[in-house]
C-alpha cells in the first residue's frame, strides 16, 4: 500500500435510493478503524433526489467521499458490467461493498475483517452473517445460518452463494479485467467466485450488517411471482453459469460443480414453468443453451417425469428445426452451385465465335418482328 492511500475503499452502488441511503452511508462513516478508509460512491442516475443526498455528504466530508455521478443509466445497459470500472477505481488494499439500500449495524466491522485479512494473507475473501430484514412485514433472519468451526471453499461457492453482498472485504486484486460480465445476474455471486478463485474464503462468526428485502429491490421485485421472476432473470441466470464456466476451463472438477449447477438450475425452471403451462421460458433457454438443456437432461432430470417429458419434446423440435435449416442451407448452396454452373454455360455461348457471327442476324429478325 502506498503512502496516504486508504486501507479500504468502501464501495456504494445507489439507485433511487432515497429512501434508504442517508443510513447506509452514516453506517459506513460510523466505523472505527485505526486507519484511513474512502468512500466511492456509484449513482446510476437516480431520479428520486438520491445524487442530490449524496452530494451533500460529499461536501461536509470531502476528503473521504468520491461521487461517480452516471450521465447515462448503466445497469440498464450492462447489467452489472458498470461494476468492473468501479472496483478498479478503488485505491484500498481491501474493498468493501454496501449497496445503497443497506447499512452496517457494527461501528468495528472494517476493523475486524482487516485484522483477519491481513493475518492471513492467502485469503482474498472475508465475510459474516447478515440480518435479513423484510421490509413489507418487519421479519427477520440470519444469512448464513451460523456453522460453528465451518471452512467455507471454492467448492462450495460454486454451488450456492452464502456470502452477502454488504458482508464482504476482498483483497483489492487490482486487475479487474473480466471480473463483471455483461448481462448476468448475479453479478455478486461472480464476483465473489473471481475471489476466491485467487484465494481462500475467511468467516467471521458475527452479524454486522442488514440487507433488505423490498419491493424495489432488483433480485426480489418479482419474488411473489416465480414466472415472471424467472421471466425477467432466467437467461441472465444462465449466462452467469456460462461466465463462470469460462473462468474454470481446463478444470474438470469445478467444471463438474458448474454443470451440475446449471442441471439443477434448469430443472428448477422446469418444475415451475410445467406447474403453469407457459412453455415461453422454456422454450427460449433450449433455443439459447441446447448444450446445458442436454446436460440436464443426462444428469438431473428423472426420465418419465414432467420436466423431463417437457424438456425433451422442446429439444426435438428444435432439433428438427436446426435439421430443417441444414437441409435448406444445402438445398441453397445446391441451387446456387447450379446457377453459377448455367452462368459460366451462358458466359462461353455469350463468348463464343457463332454467337458473334450471328448477332446481325438476331438484331435483323427482332426489327421485322417488331
Amino acid at each position: 500500500m502506498k503512502k496516504n492511500e486508504p486501507m479500504v475503499t468502501v464501495v456504494v452502488v445507489a439507485y433511487n435510493h432515497q429512501k434508504y441511503i442517508r443510513q447506509a452511508m452514516d453506517s459506513i462513516l460510523a466505523q472505527k478503524t485505526d486507519f484511513d478508509i474512502e468512500i466511492l460512491v456509484h449513482d446510476d442516475v437516480s431520479t428520486d433526489g438520491t445524487k442530490e443526498i449524496l452530494m451533500k455528504y460529499k461536501d461536509e466530508y470531502p476528503d473521504k467521499i468520491r461521487l461517480i455521478l452516471e450521465k447515462e443509466n448503466q445497469f440498464s445497459k450492462t447489467g452489472g458490467g458498470f461494476l468492473e470500472s468501479v472496483y478498479s477505481r478503488a485505491s484500498g488494499k481491501y474493498i468493501a461493498v454496501c449497496e445503497g439500500d443497506d447499512y452496517w449495524t457494527d461501528p468495528s466491522k472494517l476493523q475486524r475483517q482487516v485484522d483477519f485479512l491481513e493475518k492471513k494473507p492467502g485469503h482474498t475473501i472475508c465475510f459474516h452473517p447478515v440480518i435479513i430484514k423484510h421490509e413489507d412485514t418487519g421479519e427477520e433472519s440470519l444469512y448464513p445460518i451460523p456453522k460453528k468451526g465451518h471452512t467455507y471453499t471454492l467448492n462450495e461457492l460454486l454451488r450456492h452463494n452464502f456470502i452477502q453482498t454488504n458482508s464482504v472485504l476482498y483483497r483489492n486484486l487490482r486487475d479487474y479485467r473480466g471480473v463483471c460480465p455483461d448481462g448476468i445476474l448475479p453479478q455478486d455471486w461472480f464476483t465473489h467466485i473471481f475471489h476466491a478463485k485467487r484465494g481462500k474464503i475467511g468467516y467471521i462468526n458475527n452479524p454486522m450488517s442488514v440487507y433488505r428485502r423490498h419491493t424495489g429491490g432488483l433480485w426480489w421485485k418479482d419474488s411473489n411471482n416465480q414466472i415472471e421472476f424467472w421471466r425477467r432473470n432466467a437467461m441472465r441466470h444462465i449466462r452467469f453459469f456460462e461466465s463462470v464456466e469460462q473462468l474454470f476451463r481446463g478444470n474438470g472438477l469445478y467444471l463438474s460443480i458448474i454443470h451440475n449447477s446449471i442441471g439443477k438450475f434448469i430443472d428448477e425452471i422446469c418444475y415451475e414453468v410445467g406447474d403453469r403451462d407457459d412453455y415461453k421460458i422454456a422454450s427460449q433457454i433450449v433455443k439459447s443453451f441446447p448444450q446445458y438443456v442436454a446436460m440436464s437432461m443426462t444428469q438431473n432430470v428423472s426420465e418419465g417425469t414432467q420436466p423431463y417429458l417437457q424438456i425433451k419434446d422442446l429439444k426435438n423440435r428444435v432439433d428438427k428445426l436446426n435439421e430443417d435449416c441444414t437441409t435448406l442451407e444445402q438445398e441453397k448452396k445446391e441451387l446456387l452451385a447450379q446457377i453459377h454452373q448455367r452462368d459460366i454455360q451462358l458466359l462461353d455461348i455469350l463468348n463464343s465465335k457463332s454467337w458473334q457471327i450471328t448477332r446481325p442476324l438476331r438484331v435483323l429478325y427482332k426489327l421485322r418482328k417488331h
